[in-house]
């Protein structure tokens, strides 16, 4: 298998966020808050003032941001291409009429991607400087490390231990291949992000008079560049240690009556060396701020420098239980149900996303936590039933008015019913002067779920957390608490009408949440929220461009 990718793109934007090519200013709590205490021996803010998100309002009001910045883009489309390889052998092997046997691995290869004309470009820890692969001396690939040893092995038995009964087991293991196509698009010079920020979270960064500071663009030279310390970065380390993953399942399948087979199994994956953005510029020491930036001590750069690399291990347990019953005698039915558990480092298999996330690597380890996506039960039903009634069918199958009124229908039903996904609590984060990591709150009684909905109704007691104004992490980690479920019924009625042999008219009758039941969001999850803190005021986007309520819709499909 070969499989090739190119981005052909006019996009200024960095995946690691900013202001756009429109540029902007943030305002933060910290800069209108007060350093109450002082550590004597740094120098840092041990304890801040309490605040709000009127403290924010308080610094736009006066014009003092917190950070600021803005996207260049220098080339009019950008260019990058990636070529992956693949090949795989496998067997299957029928040691007996009861015992079947598949194996096989699969070898992987993913080359650096490319530019149309040279190579990506690289961030050298070892100097500070980006190198431009393939221009000047420097190589193709600037060097970068990959694999060509990678294999994944596969394998898959099922016995047969009595007439009605199946078993089955798999193993597989499978390599990461994401190539981080969008983090490495375009980096400086093609794409330059301009970002300064506070440098200790009480203290603006600019002003609103001061504005952004100018963007300059600097020609490719001999392939060596000295890359300004704001201007910000996202790409490939020396050493790209791919991470996988291992899946394995075991499952016992039952031929029941009525044509159903019911099926119960153990579904499980363990990811190993995750990938993951670090900023490898972030803030290390708590209290410290920018002064607690690595690369600040070697070269004097204060903006984030992002790396795609492993960071940490992930893993997933299920029991998946299925009954089914094929389309026969006009009806289909499949109702499955798993209950499972996903604790991941990060978010996803390529970054680190949201509320979920520290870049310090003494405290990596409190990024292990429940997914966003994590729903511990999920129960699926659909089915297809074609009413008994009509020509060619149990009752009323005689031509007649009877039978031309009343036959011909069928019935489909979408059923989902879900437990609520994860969410953190968070704070504000002006006493932890961390940069680059999410502040968590701290919880000071058990979290009670009262169940409300609307600014007046939280849905949990706001009052069993509070900010943290000391130079720690909060008490709490990453996705504690549980938003709302979630019920959706689609319904579907079809009616079909053969005119003659060759021709006939479907009528569609379909609703989309059929009980027209609200798919609550999370609530607000910041401490600094106000009066809104722990109230539900929105809805989940389900991918319906957005509309949650109840959809209807009406259509005529001609078959000839």
């Amino acid at each position: 298998d070969i499989y090739d990718m190119a981005l052909n793109q006019t996009q200024a934007e960095f995946i690691t966020g900013g202001f756009g090519a429109q540029g902007g200013f943030g305002f933060a709590r910290g800069v209108t808050e007060r350093c109450e205490a002082v550590n004597a021996a740094t120098g840092n803010c041990q304890r801040t003032s309490p605040g709000s998100f009127y403290n924010s309002a308080a610094a736009f009001v006066i014009g003092q941001a917190s950070s600021a910045g803005r996207t260049l883009q220098v080339p009019d489309v950008y260019h990058l291409n990636a070529r992956l390889y693949s090949s795989y052998i496998r067997d299957r092997w029928t040691a007996t009429d009861k015992l079947t046997i598949d194996y096989g691995t699969r070898w992987e290869y993913f080359p650096v991607p490319t530019r149309p004309d040279r190579g990506i470009e690289f961030y050298d820890v070892e100097t500070g400087n980006v190198l431009l692969c393939g221009v000047g001396s420097t190589p193709d690939d600037c060097g970068i490390k990959t694999s060509k040893t990678r294999f994944g092995p596969r394998a898959g038995v099922a016995y047969r231990f009595a007439d009605k009964w199946v078993a089955r087991a798999g193993y597989g293991l499978t390599n990461d291949p994401y190539e981080g196509m969008e983090l490495i698009r375009a980096n400086y010079p093609l794409l330059i992000q301009v970002k300064v920020e506070s440098p200790n979270a009480l203290t603006p960064a600019t002003t609103l008079s001061k504005g952004i500071p100018a963007v300059q663009a600097p020609a490719e030279g001999n392939g060596i560049l000295p890359i300004p310390s704001d201007y910000a970065w996202q790409g490939y380390p020396k050493d790209l240690d791919r991470g996988y993953i291992q899946s394995w399942n075991f499952t016992v399948q039952r031929e029941l009556p009525w044509h159903f087979t019911g099926q119960i199994g153990y579904v499980a994956t363990r990811t190993t060396r995750q990938l993951g953005l670090l900023d490898i510029n972030a803030g290390q020491v708590i209290g410290a701020g920018e002064k607690g930036r690595p690369l600040l001590q070697q070269f004097g750069r204060t903006a984030s420098t992002v790396l795609l690399q492993p960071v940490g291990n992930g893993k997933y347990d299920s029991m998946q239980v299925q009954l089914q019953r094929r389309f026969t005698d006009g009806l289909s039915l499949a109702a499955n149900y798993t209950l499972g558990r996903a604790l991941s480092p990060n978010e996803n298999s390529s970054w680190l996303v949201g509320d979920h996330g520290i870049q310090a690597l003494p405290y990596l380890d409190r990024n292990l936590a429940p997914t966003s996506t994590d729903r511990r039960h999920n129960l699926g039903i659909t089915s297809v039933w074609q009413i008994p009634v009509g020509k060619g069918r149990r009752w009323l199958n005689e031509s007649g008015i009877a039978s031309a009124i009343l036959g011909g229908w069928q019935v489909n039903n979408m059923i989902s019913i879900m437990s609520g996904t994860p969410f953190s609590v968070l704070a504000d984060d002006t006493s932890l002067n961390l940069p680059g990591s999410v502040q968590t709150a701290d919880q000071v009684k058990p979290a009670q779920k009262l169940g409300g909905v609307g600014l007046a109704a939280p849905y949990y007691d706001p009052t069993s957390f509070a900010d943290v104004t000391e130079a720690r992490f909060g008490n709490t980690g990453y996705n504690i608490l549980r938003g709302p479920g979630l019920f959706n019924w689609d319904f579907g009625l079809t009616r079909e009408i053969a005119a003659t042999s060759s021709f006939r008219v479907q009528l569609r009758f379909e609703s989309y949440n059929f009980t027209n039941t609200p798919h609550l969001a999370n609530p607000a999850n910041n401490v600094g929220d106000g009066e809104e803190f722990m109230t539900i005021t929105s809805v989940q986007d389900l991918g319906r461009e957005g509309i949650d309520e109840r959809q209807f819709r009406l259509g005529v499909r001609i078959v000839f």
